[in-house]
């Protein structure tokens, strides 16, 4: 798994935002959203041989605890990146909108995680520039970083046709992702196991990655016009 970029683990499914450009809500189909719109959490079962797993396979980068969820609506969020630090190994990260974030999670965050992306929603001006310093200060071990909270163009928002990457090569999968259902997500754009790919434990983590199903799509994405051999990929606007 030396190839593996991040580990993406979605330990929860509820989001307390309601972004237009999210596909949790851009999906015309609710039915195939409906698991993300109540709380669901991955049993720690899973999450731990996850790990046992990607240690044993010598992974050694990032381990971010979130994907298409808010990770602290997670009420096990601060013990499960304890569980994750304490491989030695990792770098343990998650990616929080910022809404539930405050001195009593701080500490229980705070130098547990190596890094926390906030991406703040407020527009620039002194209020966002008070919650910036604020958020800063919450943490003294815990890297902080802070990014816009406005989305990127994804599949089925409105503007997603207007973005035309059919004949562009595709490197956004360079990732192990695994939702809070289990299964294997190709990319940050296929929020519902669109290539079918298999389901953790049923298949581990480094069969997975070097099954010849996914290198395939792989090798096929990085070549220019590749993403027409997939209907999913020829509609995606990244």
């Amino acid at each position: 798994m030396r190839s593996c970029h991040w580990l993406d683990i979605e330990t929860s499914s509820l989001c307390n935002r309601r972004c237009v450009t999210c596909m949790r809500n851009s999906n015309p189909n609710r039915e195939e959203v409906a698991d993300w719109f109540e709380q669901r959490l991955m049993p720690v079962d899973m999450l731990t041989e996850i790990l046992d797993q990607a240690a044993v396979a010598r992974y050694r980068g990032a381990v971010i605890l979130s994907h298409f969820n808010e990770p602290l609506l997670d009420p096990r969020i601060a013990s499960i990146a304890e569980l994750a630090k304490s491989y030695n190994r990792f770098s343990v990260r998650l990616v929080t909108n910022g809404d539930l974030l405050d001195e009593s999670m701080a500490a229980a965050l705070d130098g547990v995680l190596n890094k926390i992306t906030i991406s703040l929603y407020l527009p620039k001006g002194p209020e966002r520039d008070e919650q910036c310093k604020w958020f800063m200060s919450l943490f003294r071990k815990t890297e902080v970083k802070i990014t816009s909270g406005v989305h990127a163009v994804v599949h089925f928002h409105q503007s997603a046709g207007q973005v035309n990457q059919q004949n562009e090569p595709c490197f956004q999968t360079r990732r192990l992702i695994v939702n809070h259902r289990g299964q294997y997500l190709l990319c940050c754009d296929d929020m519902l196991g669109h290539f079918d790919l298999g389901m953790f434990p049923k298949i581990g983590l480094r069969e997975y990655w070097h099954s010849e199903k996914r290198l395939k799509i792989v090798r096929e994405l990085e070549q220019a016009g590749g993403r027409l051999s997939y209907p999913y990929c020829r509609t995606c606007p990244r």
